[in-house]
């Protein structure tokens, strides 16, 4: 006798089942799946979910900070140093990525702090070693053209304009950066710090101020206990918050009496600044602080990946199934 399946009765005025497919996890919602172009369903990710966060809390791009320390090639040249990288800054300056930061001066030391994003932290790091962005503006006073010793025929002039013509045409080509051969204002450079996704600013505006102490300043004498083994990192982490405090003090001030502080910044911020000697012995005696070149040789070179295969030998057979 074949298999029948008996019709269900539902009495009079009884509601009829619900024979829909239920979800077996409670509270889903069905929101995550959203309906696009097409006919398919775009499910709504992790990453898209912490990207509409970021926007909500106006965070548009990861924050990034870096503190960085040298010495002054020619202490001679501090405004030129301020008006050069008030146009390098310049170049990446917009409505949705605000700079700022502070470069300090001293008599032949600087430190220079950057609040920005990624993009902007790696090429002022790169600009440091002398390779300015593509799109910098090409004056004189930066790039020099060195010339050709090596053929001093009159043809000297032929072959400099088609270099110069390559060079432009790799450039409109959409090259992001290019060497150059510039004045160099620093003859040396550390990183102190380099942060990123850090909560928030901590400097309002990017400015660039001269620091002279007065005659009547108490001396200032490097303790060498402060930079032995033991206590670099807790003196390093020290100075650096005393960089980012000023520039909480700054942003906390109005607008009158910020004028007033940024030109009087060596009494105000005597207690947090630091010091032309502390800053020397740092680039002559801590060796185990990362230079510029370092940080670009570990994190902005070329990767070569090497497989196994390639370093042993004989090479292994293939399995066999």
């Amino acid at each position: 006798m074949p298999n029948t399946v008996a019709p269900i009765s539902i009495p009079a005025g009884a509601a009829a089942p619900d024979t829909r497919r239920r979800s077996s996890i409670s509270g889903f919602k069905r929101s995550s799946v959203a309906p696009v172009a097409g006919g398919e369903d775009k499910r709504t990710s992790l990453l898209d979910v912490t990207r509409d966060n970021l926007v909500k809390q106006g965070k548009t791009f990861i924050l990034y900070r870096v503190i960085v320390c040298g010495k002054l090639d020619d202490s001679s040249k501090k405004t030129e140093i301020s008006s050069h990288y008030q146009r390098f800054f310049k170049v990446f300056q917009n409505d949705s990525e605000l700079i700022t930061g502070m470069l300090l001066m001293f008599q032949d030391t600087y430190v220079h702090v950057l609040e920005a994003s990624e993009k902007v932290v790696t090429a002022f790091l790169r600009e440091l070693r002398g390779i300015l962005p593509a799109s910098f503006p090409r004056t004189p006073e930066v790039f020099q053209t060195p010339p050709d010793s090596s053929n001093p025929s009159p043809n000297n002039n032929n072959n400099n304009a088609a270099a110069a013509a390559a060079e432009n045409a790799s450039l409109a080509i959409g090259s992001s950066f290019s060497s150059s051969i510039r004045n160099q204002y620093f003859s040396a450079s550390k990183v102190l710090l380099l942060a990123g996704d850090v909560s928030g600013r901590t400097y309002s505006f990017w400015a660039s101020r001269s620091i002279e102490l007065g005659a009547g300043a108490a001396p200032y004498y490097v303790d060498e206990m402060m930079f032995n083994e033991e206590n670099l990192e807790r003196t390093i982490a020290k100075l650096c918050v005393d960089i980012t405090s000023i520039g909480i003090g700054l942003s906390s001030l109005s607008k009158a009496d910020l004028k007033q502080a940024m030109e009087d910044m060596a009494s105000k911020f005597e207690d947090v600044l630091p010091r032309n000697e502390m800053i020397k012995y740092i680039m002559n005696e801590c060796h185990a602080m990362t230079t510029v070149q370092e940080w670009a040789e570990i994190y902005d070179s070329h990767m070569e990946v090497a497989q196994t295969t390639e370093h042993v030998w004989p090479a292994p057979k293939m399995i066999e199934v």
